[in-house]
């Protein structure tokens, strides 16, 4: 902070806060398969107590998606508890989400999904990624649409993982 002119700056402690109180993960590498019409739970859950009510919550996840047919539409969500978390509403018939992803049946794209949540309380959380996807094919996580999981797919269309995380922020 400056005196004025001709005088020695006066130097000021830098204000607490924005440090990592605890992070929490959850890696997914079950080959999970998904029905259509509702969000229905990709197995993506963590539970969180956090230390203050002042705390924030940063989630962040990658999630593995694809589709037994190409060009199907994918919403994902962050939940607390059965609440949908950080989504758009929903308007009419188009359901509100986090982030959006289109199915390829060749390759498993990985969706990124965040969000800072202020939660306002030290009770316990529980976090979760929920997908609603399209009517008429069946979707996937951590696999391609062309992975038949009998060993005669093709090696170069591997198989992935997906994961959840939440940094606690302290105010």
């Amino acid at each position: 902070t400056s005196a004025g002119a001709g005088a020695i700056p006066t130097f000021e402690t830098l204000p607490v806060g924005g440090k990592i109180g605890q992070v929490v993960n959850k890696h997914l590498t079950a080959l999970t398969e998904i029905s259509a019409g509702s969000y229905v739970a990709t197995g993506l859950t963590i539970n969180i107590t956090p230390s203050a009510t002042s705390s924030k919550l940063f989630l962040l996840a990658s999630v593995s998606v694809s589709g037994s047919s190409s060009d199907y539409n994918q919403t994902l969500s962050f939940f607390n508890g059965s609440n949908i978390t950080g989504a758009n509403a929903n308007n009419g018939n188009q359901i509100g989400g986090v982030s959006q992803s289109r199915t390829n049946v060749s390759i498993a794209d990985s969706v990124i999904l965040s969000y800072l949540d202020a939660p306002a309380t030290t009770n316990q959380l529980t976090y979760s990624v929920k997908l609603y996807g399209e009517a008429g094919i069946t979707h996937f996580l951590n696999k391609t649409g062309q992975d038949n999981s009998g060993g005669s797919s093709q090696p170069h269309k591997g198989r992935t993982t997906s994961s959840l995380t939440v940094f606690e922020v302290l105010a």
